[in-house]
């Protein structure tokens, strides 16, 4: 179901019309499409905008890096979720800013 959302998302195809790889590109940022999404009532959205504006400051890569430190246990290194609170790994507490939405639970 993630997949075809996402591969159906309004902002994807945005960009992608626009011969853009992401909206970090856009000079139309910060578009109200995106600012809706990111105000949707969906804790992972409300960072959305943060995201885009830290791409444009470093570049994707450095982004990525960091998400990529930012998603792993700082126990074991495990990749990590969202909505998690335990590291699937090691078991270890993992302190998280978000909780899940109701119909996620």
């Amino acid at each position: 179901m993630i997949a075809v959302v996402c591969r159906d998302c309004v902002l994807r195809s945005c960009a992608l019309g626009k011969g853009l790889t992401h909206c970090a590109q856009c000079s139309n940022f910060p578009c109200q499409e995106l600012v809706d999404f990111s105000n949707d009532g969906l804790p992972h959205h409300s960072e959305v905008l943060d995201n885009v504006r830290r791409v444009r400051d470093v570049g994707i890569e450095a982004w990525m890096a960091e998400q990529e430190k930012r998603w792993r246990c700082p126990n074991c290194g495990d990749a990590i979720d969202w909505y998690a609170t335990q590291c699937a790994g090691c078991s270890a507490s993992l302190s998280i800013s978000f909780s899940a939405p109701e119909n996620l639970v």
